[in-house]
């Protein structure tokens, strides 16, 4: 399957059922695409998602990215460079 990052600007554009782009949160709810995400990524989806609709939707979307088997958490492992 599919494994996309989405970018916050394109998560909150597709939130609301009015808008022409709610196929993405509609096909991410339908397991349809992994979505690939960072704690980093989940904080700022949760900030904008708070910021453009307020926090009971911030809540609600981050509450069904939470349940959501196809989100697959990423974890950032970065190795030290030496330099001598």
């Amino acid at each position: 399957m599919l494994r996309v990052v989405l970018d916050t600007n394109v998560l909150v554009a597709s939130i609301s059922r009015k808008s022409p782009h709610f196929w993405i949160w509609e096909s991410l709810l339908n397991s349809k695409f992994n979505l690939c995400v960072t704690t980093d990524i989940l904080n700022e989806y949760a900030e904008i998602i708070e910021r453009y609709f307020g926090i009971k939707t911030a809540e609600y979307a981050m509450n069904q990215l939470s349940l959501l088997s196809n989100v697959i958490p990423i974890v950032n492992y970065y190795k030290s460079m030496s330099f001598t």
